[in-house]
């Protein structure tokens, strides 16, 4: 729903850009024609695939699933122009950072000068990535996290609600930063790290 909150907030501010909502799209059945905050569900992702003309929200992501980002765009088969970045009114994005495709910045971001975000990346409210800072594809950054200048987060990770990133970081790829943690040493790939000072909780495998 914040993704088409964000599609109204454009709307409503006026400019070059004006969207309409042709509905959602989600592969549980049980969902499929009925209307969530007036938008009717049309049926299971794969219908991307039969609708040529229209561009693509990616707003699937929580803890539970968000390294299942990546596979599920890879399925629809849709090249990234396809998915289309969405930037809240309210956020603040320098004219020196770098955005990629498919991404949706939520009210009150702050995204400053060198930072550069790739493909996919879904920033929620009041987070701040700050100057020199890299966000790695489809990587899911919580509300209120604070990213401090030239950290690097790897593709596919999640930075939790709250969480602060000393600068000069490096976050692996698939990593999951806990809500609340204070991350002040670099992060392995496809770890989970909690606390304050933040410390390894578990590893995950990597499915490749």
């Amino acid at each position: 729903m914040d993704a088409l909150e964000i599609l109204e907030a454009v709307n409503a501010a006026g400019g070059d850009t004006a969207y309409e909502c042709v509905g959602f799209l989600d592969d549980s059945e049980a969902r499929w024609g009925v209307e969530l905050s007036g938008v009717r569900v049309l049926g299971p992702l794969s219908m991307a695939r039969d609708m040529p003309a229209a561009h693509f929200v990616h707003a699937i992501g929580s803890p539970r699933n968000y390294r299942d980002r990546l596979s599920l765009a890879q399925k629809l088969g849709l090249p990234a122009e396809r998915f289309e970045t969405l930037v809240h009114p309210r956020a603040v994005v320098s004219p020196r950072c770098r955005v990629g495709h498919g991404v949706i910045v939520c009210p009150n971001a702050v995204l400053g000068p060198r930072s550069r975000v790739g493909d996919g990346v879904t920033i929620l409210a009041n987070v701040t990535v700050n100057h020199d800072s890299e966000v790695g594809d489809w990587t899911l950054i919580a509300s209120g996290a604070n990213l401090a200048g030239g950290v690097k987060v790897g593709a596919g990770s999640y930075i939790g609600a709250g969480a602060a990133v000393k600068e000069g970081i490096d976050i692996g790829a698939g990593s999951l930063v806990g809500i609340g943690a204070v991350v002040i040493e670099n992060v392995p790939a496809m770890a989970v790290v909690v606390g304050n000072p933040a410390r390894i909780l578990r590893r995950h495998v990597d499915p490749s």
